[in-house]
């Protein structure tokens, strides 16, 4: 991939400074070998809180349900080293989420599966939600609030990562080099060969200058063996030069890449934090 860098994310170098455990899951990342860039996307946080109300059996208890990526994960500091170790000297760049797609949220013990709708920040989608439990159901909900399982929230994030895109790509065969040299192997009929060769590539219907650039430039790089000593003591001397070409299987390549952005989703992987339920 090949991208423009806005620079270094200022979000990462406080990830980095930022004292706090040890991480158990690793953020998601894309790396572009081009640029030596990573971009990253930092694990939001599923919070969630049990407290007892008691006020009437239809609001015997309150689940508080709290999803962001706006509030510090404490496991990212030890996923920003990770990925620093893992990469180094490369830059790092969060990505910019621009949406989400399909959020749902699971509580089995309420029998609870439904879509969501979760509002926009600057750093992500958010969510926030309180839920009223009746008496009746109250049991269950405690003895499953301390499971793995007693919450899912599901979806995906939609962001763009730049990359590179050959958007055109022409091969020549070997025959060009013998062009070359099809009026003599003296410097002054290789150039005259050329010149007739560059107007040739005019007239193939070449869409980037770039790539009839870079086509040229193949054919004089590959074609040409001028790796034997030369010794000249004049002008003449130079016109008369003889040129060898190479032989065998010989690639003329051009092409033109250009920046793209690439839509990626990713799925939420969150950390969960939960508190300490209320008796």
């Amino acid at each position: 991939m090949k991208t423009k860098i806005i620079g270094i994310s200022i979000l990462f170098t406080i990830l980095l400074t930022s004292p706090c455990k040890a991480a158990t899951t690793p953020m998601q990342s894309w790396v572009n070998e081009d640029t030596k860039t990573v971009y990253f996307l930092p694990n939001p946080i599923l919070k969630i809180r049990l407290n007892h109300l008691g006020a009437d059996e239809n609001y015997w208890d309150q689940l508080s349900i709290d999803f962001s990526y706006t509030e510090t994960n404490p496991e990212s500091n030890q996923a920003a080293k990770a990925l620093e170790a893992e990469y180094p000297g490369y830059l790092f760049q969060r990505v910019l989420i621009s949406g989400v797609e399909q959020p749902s949220i699971s509580i089995p013990s309420l029998g609870m599966h439904e879509s969501v709708e979760m509002k926009e920040a600057a750093e992500g989608p958010y969510y926030h939600q309180i839920y009223y439990i009746p008496k009746s159901k109250s049991d269950a909900v405690r003895a499953a609030y301390t499971d793995a399982s007693f919450i899912a929230l599901t979806g995906k994030v939609k962001f763009s990562i730049p990359s590179k895109k050959t958007v055109e790509s022409i091969d020549l065969d070997s025959e060009t080099c013998d062009q070359l040299t099809s009026s003599g192997n003296d410097l002054a009929s290789v150039v005259q060969q050329y010149a007739i060769f560059s107007k040739q590539l005019d007239r193939m219907g070449i869409q980037y200058k770039t790539t009839k650039e870079a086509l040229a430039k193949s054919v004089l790089m590959n074609c040409l063996d001028l790796t034997a000593p030369i010794s000249i003591q004049s002008f003449r001397e130079l016109l008369n030069l003889r040129i060898q070409t190479r032989r065998g299987s010989i690639k003329i390549h051009g092409e033109t890449a250009k920046t793209v952005m690439n839509e990626v989703d990713a799925p939420f992987q969150y950390l969960m934090i939960r508190e300490k339920a209320d008796e």
